[in-house]
């Protein structure tokens, strides 16, 4: 508001939003929703979980698996996913005393992880659009930072006390599986990465992806953050 002081509104205003990178920000939206509703990135956290033969592999697997995971599905959505399962397993195995620093490490993890490519969070959707930047180009400035994060979460995630447990069964249903589903918000979100190269015109994907959600899961259109696609 008090910027509207110092650049008066006019009809100019409607040129400021970035409405490629929203449009795209929406479609990726919409299809990690669509993959949470599935219940996949829980099925893959539990999976992993059952290689875990000690606290440290736990937290390391907890830990990657925030890296790793945000630089396809953001880093907030990473941790809205992956904390509270955290807790529930520190509950069980009753390591409460040892999940704060498990989270924090988490939070660190995933917006260090989305960092690494386009779509791992809005501000690099923005600028990779925004200055229309070479997809290698991209790449060739963020990785070597990415690789470097990553090393030295490993040497403190190595470096931390370990005791071996057992990590027990996590009540809780996980929401059913369909194969179709899976498969169709799969060739969406390659779809949105040929939309991030801008090799998949965006009055193409858009639609699409609307058309798709609304037939596999209308509900999916309510877990959307619109009050970031809003900011």
């Amino acid at each position: 508001v008090l910027s509207a002081l110092a650049v008066r509104p006019d009809a100019a205003y409607l040129s400021y939003p970035d409405y490629r990178t929203l449009a795209l920000l929406f479609c990726l939206m919409l299809i990690v929703a669509g993959f949470r509703s599935l219940g996949v990135f829980e099925r893959l956290g539990r999976a992993l979980l059952r290689r875990a033969g000690s606290l440290r592999e736990l937290s390391i697997a907890l830990v990657l698996l925030c890296f790793f995971c945000s630089m396809v599905i953001t880093n907030d959505v990473t941790l809205i996913t992956f904390v509270p399962f955290t807790l529930l397993v520190f509950r069980m195995i009753r390591r409460e005393g040892r999940v704060l620093t498990l989270v924090v490490l988490e939070t660190i993890a995933a917006n260090l992880g989305s960092m690494a490519t386009p779509i791992g969070n809005p501000q690099n959707l923005y600028l990779y659009s925004c200055y229309e930047m070479e997809l290698g180009a991209f790449f060739a400035t963020v990785l070597p930072y990415a690789g470097a994060c990553l090393v030295l979460l490993a040497v403190f995630l190595m470096v931390r006390p370990s005791q071996s447990l057992e990590v027990p069964q996590v009540s809780g249903e996980v929401p059913p599986l369909s194969g179709a589903r899976v498969a169709a918000y799969g060739v969406l979100f390659a779809l949105c990465l040929g939309g991030v190269a801008k090799a998949v015109p965006l009055y193409v994907l858009c639609p699409l992806v609307l058309i798709v959600v609304l037939m596999a899961d209308k509900q999916v259109l309510l877990h959307v953050d619109y009050a970031l696609l809003a900011t």
